[in-house]
């Protein structure tokens, strides 16, 4: 009996772990237009809590990633980690408006792969075609502009890093008129990369 017990419990312990990582590879999936993990557009500060615990919501006033948005209250899910996640509560509500990620290493991600890190050069070609991009040095700067209508880009908005190194022609065709195209020759010396995956909520 003795020899049976822990023989019970490894079979148990290697069975549960196929569901387990599965759940836990849902649990930062993001479906363009309908959810972002667990977090849909009814979702409300009360199921946040229920679903990460109280200890993991911190709620406070958040600045959207956009230089000429106001503070807006919301709540940071599992803050300092690489994982973390910004909420962003409609006006007078406690219902979800936006939903962001920034971190590198996160395990978020679209169903079609994109997540914080992918390179501008993938990001196109999940969309098929070059897509523009809108110019740095501005704000919305370094925006893609998805095919219309198209899955991978529904109500997401996916912004690109500013590289650190880049010579000086090459950072003004990034930063010279309103778009620049994904496949310019600059932005592919460039190595841009998606730096922030932002759910703008319709409705």
């Amino acid at each position: 009996m003795r020899l049976f017990i822990p023989v019970l419990t490894a079979l148990l312990v290697v069975s549960a772990t196929p569901a387990t990582q599965a759940a836990s590879e849902k649990s930062f999936l993001i479906v363009p237009g309908k959810s972002f993990g667990p977090i849909t557009a009814r979702t409300t500060l009360k199921d946040l809590i229920r679903i990460y615990g109280r200890r993991h919501v911190q709620v406070k006033q958040l600045q959207p990633p956009h230089g000429d948005l106001p503070k807006q209250r919301g709540a940071v899910i599992n803050a300092g980690t690489r994982n973390e996640v910004e909420v962003y509560f409609r006006e007078g509500s406690d219902r979800v408006q936006w939903v962001i990620v920034s971190r590198s290493r996160s395990q978020w991600r679209t169903v079609q792969g994109i997540r914080v890190g992918t390179g501008l050069a993938q990001v196109q070609k999940i969309f098929g075609k070059p897509v523009p991009v809108s110019t740095f040095g501005r704000d919305g700067g370094g925006t893609v502009q998805p095919p219309r209508n198209h899955s991978a880009g529904r109500d997401l908005i996916l912004r690109l890093n500013w590289p650190e190194k880049l010579g000086k022609a090459d950072g003004k065709a990034l930063s010279t008129g309103r778009t620049f195209m994904s496949n310019h020759p600059a932005a592919r010396r460039a190595g841009l990369r998606v730096s922030i995956i932002w759910w703008d909520i319709r409705g």
